[in-house]
């Protein structure tokens, strides 16, 4: 941590109060000049702190969305070990971390430290398959880790798997209901909102390094016209949610919903009732609803499903329970979703690396949903149908193909049938 990270950490300590220069140079060890200087510095990138004679300095306003100072700080205050590093402008997170390894290789480091890069903007971001991933500035996370596991280069492949599951837990937290497809992408209302690609170098039987990049669509809300239909992001599923779910305003309205059924229920049991005396009320059938007057039995909708029918008359007088709403995103808190993610895919790797993976692939195939499922897998050479009968412990997909053959696939494009 260099010398003005050093005075933001202070002054966020402090944030809302003033602290002189004299005190921020004692606590560091520096003259109150080079105090002035870091100031100077920590303003020039947009970061709001006051400064009056008298008085000191003043951290006054956390700025919008990401600031990589600020997210540095927390960074080193949740994973301490990880070094972080952000450009503005790269080519590819994963290729500049690439380069990086190999410096670190050449220099024939003892022991190499995990990194975290982070990109506003990537020009020739890339997936599987060498496809592209189109990163426009700010309206995404784009992001490699560079880690050192001590691992055989046959476990690997599950990297992939872990990521994904960290990244799974991470939005989900912020009310992002996402799912995972096999073996890398993250979708949120079917469309994909997130690829993870992983990169490894081995040694003989043992991982040397491994690169695992990660592109999430965050802010984007406009995509290619050939992605429109297959991409989304956190933003437009927002903007896009089917009625407006998840909002206190739709759950006032399932209220009255709820309310007006039992209300109907109700009238349709007095009229029961007038018309046999005797009938009680679990003993309502299918005629007990006829000539009940339209403007109280109304119609059933997709829109307002009617639990009482005719096809299922003994559920009349049940009370319909009051779903309680998940959380709900108000905004893309970005630097919350990355932090979330680093505890989350930190927790897995120990579990990983502990001889606990049994425990990560249990988690990973129970979020895939997919076994027992019928699908075909497009390789780039064939296209195979089958049923999904487990994921490995490599994290291999085990196929049974419509011949009744065993196949194991390590990548693909899978779509579920039906």
């Amino acid at each position: 941590m260099n010398t003005s990270q050093k005075i933001l950490k202070i002054l966020l300590e402090n944030r809302g109060r003033y602290i002189s220069g004299t005190e921020i140079g004692r606590r560091l060890g520096i003259s109150c000049s080079a105090v002035s200087r870091n100031i100077s510095s920590l303003k020039e990138r947009d970061l709001t702190v006051e400064s009056n004679p008298g008085q000191g300095h003043c951290f006054t306003e956390l700025p919008e969305g990401l600031h990589p100072d600020i997210l540095m700080l927390k960074i080193k205050d949740t994973i301490p070990d990880l070094e972080f590093q952000y450009r503005e402008k790269v080519e590819s997170t994963n290729t500049l971390l690439k380069q990086i390894a190999s410096q670190q290789s050449q220099a024939s480091f003892s022991s190499c430290q995990d990194i975290l890069l982070l990109a506003g903007e990537q020009t020739a971001g890339r997936g599987r398959r060498n496809r592209s991933w189109d990163s426009p500035r700010s309206q995404g996370l784009y992001f490699s880790l560079l880690l050192y596991p001590d691992i055989n280069s046959d476990r690997a492949p599950l990297l992939t798997g872990l990521t994904s599951l960290a990244l799974e837990r991470a939005l989900k937290q912020h009310g992002f209901p996402v799912q995972l497809k096999w073996p890398n992408d993250l979708l949120l209302a079917g469309r994909k909102v997130a690829g993870i690609l992983a990169e490894v170098s081995t040694d003989l039987d043992r991982v040397s390094h491994v690169i695992i990049g990660v592109g999430l669509n965050t802010t984007r809300t406009s995509f290619p016209r050939e992605l429109e239909n297959q991409a989304t992001s956190l933003q437009k599923y927002l903007q896009q949610r089917p009625g407006g779910n998840d909002t206190i305003e739709h759950v006032k309205k399932e209220v009255v919903k709820i309310e007006n059924l039992q209300e109907k229920s109700q009238k349709i049991s007095q009229i029961s009732s007038r018309e046999n005396p005797n009938l009680k009320p679990d003993e309502i059938t299918e005629k007990s609803y006829e000539n009940i007057p339209e403007e109280i039995s109304g119609e059933t909708t997709d829109e307002t499903p009617l639990e009482s029918s005719p096809e299922s008359p003994k559920e009349t007088h049940r009370e319909t329970p009051i779903k309680k709403p998940q959380k709900t995103p108000a905004e893309i808190p970005e630097e919350e979703i990355l932090l979330d993610f680093l505890r989350e895919f930190y927790q897995l790797l120990d579990l990983f690396t502990t001889g606990r993976e049994a425990e990560v692939i249990t988690d990973w195939k129970t979020s895939l949903q997919i076994i027992g499922e019928e699908i075909t897998i497009s390789t780039g050479t064939q296209e195979i149908r089958g049923e999904v009968q487990d994921i490995s412990q490599r994290g291999e997909l085990v196929l049974q193909t419509e011949k009744g053959e065993e196949q194991r696939f390590w990548a693909g494009d899978v779509t579920v049938i039906g």
